[in-house]
C-alpha cells in the first residue's frame, strides 16, 4: 500500500511540474520497492521514476530505471503495463532522433493494447507520440489528416486530467502542423488550406472540451490551461486583444490555485501579446513578472 501511494504521489508531483519533489518521494520508497514481491507494482514504480528522470534530461539514470522496469514487465502477463513502459522507451528513442526505431516501439505498444477497451487513454497518448514522430520526419500533410481521428478517440474518453493532457497535446500539435503547412501554400493549394482548416477546428474543439471539464469540476489548474492555450490559438491567428483577455483569465486561475509552474507561462505569453500590439513598456513588465515567478521554482522545473 505504501509503495502504491508513493508512486501516485510522485506522479501527482510530476503532473504539477514539481519533478524533484516527485523524486524525493520515490527515492524514500526505494527500500520498500526492493522488498516487495509484487512485480507489477515494481514495473509501475520503475516506469514512473524513469519518466521523471528523463523529463529532467537525466538520460543515464532514466535509462537505468527504464531497463529495470522493462526487465520486470517481461515477467508478467499484463500487456497494459508492458505497453506503458515501452511507450517511455519510445520517448527516449524519439529524443535521441532514432525515429524509425521509436515508430516500431510505439506500433508494438498499440498492438499490445488493441484487445483492451479500458486502455483507450494510453492508446491515444501513444498515437499522439506517433504523430509527433511523423511530424519530425517531415510527413506534415499525411499526419495532419490523423488529427481529427485522434481527437474523436480522445473526446470519447471519460473526463480525467489525463484526457485534459492529451487534448492539450493534440491542440498544440495541430497548431504546429498548421504552421509547417504554411510553407507549402501556393495560390493553388486548396487541399492544404482545407487540411489547415480541419486542424484549426480540431485545436479549438480540443481546448473547448478542456474548458468544459474545468468548469464542470471547478478546477483552477484546468481552467488556467484551457484559457491560456486557447489564448495561444488566438495569438497564432493574430487576434491579440482576444488572446490577451483569455491569457489574463489564465493568469487569474493560476494565481487562485497558486500554480507558479503554470503562471509564468501566461505572464510570458502576456509579454509576447503586448509586444505584438506594440506596447513595449507593458511587454517588458510582463516579462519581468514571468522572471520573478520563475526564479524560485527553476530548479524544480
Amino acid at each position: 500500500l505504501y509503495l502504491n501511494t508513493a508512486t501516485y504521489i510522485g506522479r501527482a508531483f510530476q503532473l504539477l511540474g514539481y519533478h524533484k519533489r516527485a523524486l524525493t518521494v520515490l527515492h524514500k520508497a526505494l527500500p520498500y520497492m526492493e522488498k516487495t514481491e509484487n512485480t507489477e507494482c515494481k514495473v509501475i514504480f520503475f516506469s514512473t521514476i524513469a519518466d521523471i528522470y528523463l523529463s529532467l534530461a537525466n538520460m543515464e539514470q532514466g535509462l537505468e530505471y527504464l531497463m529495470k522496469g522493462i526487465e520486470q514487465a517481461r515477467n508478467i502477463d499484463n500487456p497494459r503495463v508492458l505497453a506503458r513502459i515501452l511507450n517511455n522507451a519510445g520517448n527516449v528513442l524519439a529524443t535521441e532522433k532514432a525515429y524509425d526505431t521509436a515508430t516500431g516501439v510505439y506500433a508494438g505498444c498499440l498492438d499490445l493494447l488493441k484487445e483492451s477497451e479500458s486502455d483507450a487513454g494510453l492508446r491515444t497518448k501513444i498515437m499522439l507520440n506517433l504523430t509527433r514522430i511523423e511530424l519530425e520526419k517531415g510527413n506534415d500533410t499525411e499526419v495532419a489528416k490523423t488529427i481529427p481521428l485522434i481527437l474523436t478517440e480522445i473526446m470519447a474518453l471519460p473526463d480525467s486530467f489525463h484526457k485534459v493532457s492529451n487534448l492539450i497535446t493534440l491542440s498544440r500539435l495541430a497548431t504546429e502542423i498548421r504552421k509547417k503547412l504554411d510553407r507549402k501554400l501556393t495560390s493553388e493549394s486548396s487541399d492544404i488550406r482545407n487540411i489547415q482548416s480541419d486542424l484549426v477546428t480540431s485545436a479549438y474543439m480540443a481546448m473547448d472540451d478542456v474548458r468544459r471539464m474545468g468548469e464542470k469540476t471547478q478546477d483552477n489548474r484546468v481552467m488556467s490551461y484551457a484559457n491560456g492555450y486557447m489564448g495561444q490559438l488566438y495569438e497564432a491567428e493574430g487576434r491579440y486583444s482576444e488572446a490577451l483577455n483569455l491569457t489574463r483569465r489564465a493568469i487569474f486561475f493560476a494565481q487562485q490555485g497558486e500554480f507558479p509552474q503554470i503562471l509564468y507561462r501566461w505572464q510570458w505569453q502576456t509579454g509576447r501579446l503586448f509586444r505584438a500590439k506594440g506596447d513595449i513598456e507593458k511587454a517588458v513588465d510582463a516579462y519581468k513578472d514571468a522572471i520573478t515567478t520563475l526564479n524560485p521554482i527553476r530548479r524544480e522545473l
